[in-house]
């Protein structure tokens, strides 16, 4: 179970998909099961690895930035006088 988590959430952190870290873990954990795998239940053992993937995804994915409205984007303060400018005209032609 340790290395099932510590492996799927360094796959998730390297932006590996969920399906491919699933077919990789699960693998590797029949060939470390040995005959003892016989015996287990693979899909509550899939199911496992998923929850540990969708936990992995909360704590190791950065969420998508919102948009930054162009107001507050500018390479240097020559680019900020004309985007300023530019959103002045908008608010005067809107207002």
């Amino acid at each position: 179970h340790q290395t099932q988590l510590r492996v799927s959430a360094s796959l998730v952190a390297q932006g590996i998909p969920d399906d491919e870290i699933v077919t990789l873990v699960m693998a590797a954990t029949a060939d470390a099961a040995g005959n003892h795998g016989r015996t287990w239940n693979w899909r509550r053992e899939e199911r496992a690895l998923r929850a540990m993937i969708a936990s992995a995804h909360t704590k190791f994915v950065k969420p998508v930035e919102k948009a930054v409205p162009v107001e507050q984007v500018a390479v240097n303060d020559r680019e900020a006088e004309v985007v300023n400018l530019g959103a002045e005209r908008k608010r005067r032609e809107s207002g």
